[in-house]
């Protein structure tokens, strides 16, 4: 799958080897044995080590009061909505 999402551009070559420890043969296949080999020497080494994608994280587009209740979702705009929903690890 991993090859499939190289070609497709979701995952960077370089990220696929330094991130996922994959280890490609010719044409773009991936070398099984080698990336089984890789990703055991990551291992050993505690690889790999998630980096924070950001220092900060965006304050929530609603009052500072409404923090400790959930905003009603009625009363946010589309752009807060947004927002909001992107306020995690994996779109910050």
């Amino acid at each position: 799958m991993l090859a499939h999402d190289v070609r497709c551009g979701y995952v960077s070559r370089a990220a696929a080897e330094s991130t996922y420890g994959v280890m490609f043969g010719g044409y773009g296949t991936i070398d099984a044995t080698a990336t089984a080999k890789r990703r055991a020497e990551m291992k050993a080494q505690g690889l790999p080590v998630d980096q924070p994608v950001a220092e900060t994280i965006a304050p929530l587009p609603f009052a500072a009061e409404a923090v400790g209740a959930a905003a009603p979702a009625d009363t946010l705009r589309d752009d807060e909505r947004i927002a909001l929903a992107m306020n995690c690890r994996c779109c910050s």
